[in-house]
């Protein structure tokens, strides 16, 4: 809001300066949907600053992400009826997990597969007839994730499951996160910017990735550069400490110096044009 408001005062009627809410940036993911709804059409760039730990930071990228369940239907029998042995849903899911393992040893390009089973069965005397598996499934170009892995992953699912005599069911549980295209001319605006405002700051790689971010959908429809602006120290993203560093003084101070940049970066895509 700072920074908006900043760049209205400043920009008067050479521009028009939109502030968009967008919670929820690693779960339900807003900016995925208002993407897709197309709220960011039509713009000529978005700037947004991170909040990071122990240094300011300008550039890299961020994982393509799908997170998917799995589930794996069977028939429940008694593991000691002598005539009817059921349809183990363990025993399904059990083999994708060592198939899925063995599939990403043949992935060429980067990425990460992590996954965790959440249920499998009941009781112990008991066939399981169900068994489920989370995953997340990362890629760090989106095109890989969509055109191979999905599709390579879910076949396999598939013939796990014919194998077994089993049925499943796959759903993505959560919105797909395209990776982050961080614009290189921002860049230099926020390095510049961070500069005349005597913000130290480090320079990532282009293909640095720690994560995934909502923002990389944004990034795929208009120009954006989202640094991440240190507010403390020897602490983790998303912590207890790391929330109470967020409303420290550091932090406050560092908010405004975040707005100050986002101000003077979207004045330098103003100037552009003009």
């Amino acid at each position: 809001v700072g920074a908006a408001l900043a760049f209205a005062k400043a920009a008067g009627d050479k521009a028009t300066v939109h502030v968009y809410g967008c919670p929820a940036e690693e779960t339900v993911g807003s900016k995925v949907y208002m993407s897709e709804h197309g709220v960011f059409n039509g713009l000529d760039a978005a700037v947004i600053v991170h909040p990071g730990t122990d240094k300011t930071y300008i550039g890299g990228t961020s994982y393509a992400t799908h997170p998917m369940q799995f589930t794996f239907l069977g028939k429940a029998a008694h593991v000691a009826d002598a005539t009817y042995h059921g349809v183990n849903a363990l025993d399904a899911l059990v083999d994708f997990y060592g198939r899925l393992k063995a599939y990403e040893k043949t992935l060429t390009e980067r990425h990460i597969i992590g996954a965790i089973i959440t249920e499998g069965g009941t009781a112990p005397n008991i066939v399981p007839d169900r068994a489920v598996l989370k995953a997340t499934i990362r890629a760090l170009k989106v095109e890989y994730l969509e055109d191979k892995m999905l599709p390579d992953i879910k076949k396999i699912a598939r013939d796990v499951a014919d194998a077994h005599g089993a049925k499943v069911e796959m759903v993505h549980y959560e919105p797909l996160y395209k990776n982050m295209i961080n614009d290189p001319r921002m860049d230099v605006y926020f390095a510049d910017a961070f500069n005349q405002l005597y913000e130290e700051f480090g320079v990532r790689d282009d293909d640095y990735a720690e994560g995934s971010t909502d923002v990389g959908n944004v990034s795929q429809i208009t120009r954006v550069s989202q640094p991440e602006i240190c507010i403390g120290y020897d602490i983790n993203a998303h912590t207890k400490e790391f929330a109470q560093a967020a409303g420290s003084d550091l932090g406050k101070m560092q908010a405004l110096t975040g707005a100050k940049a986002m101000a003077m970066v979207a004045l330098d895509v103003m100037g552009e044009k003009y």
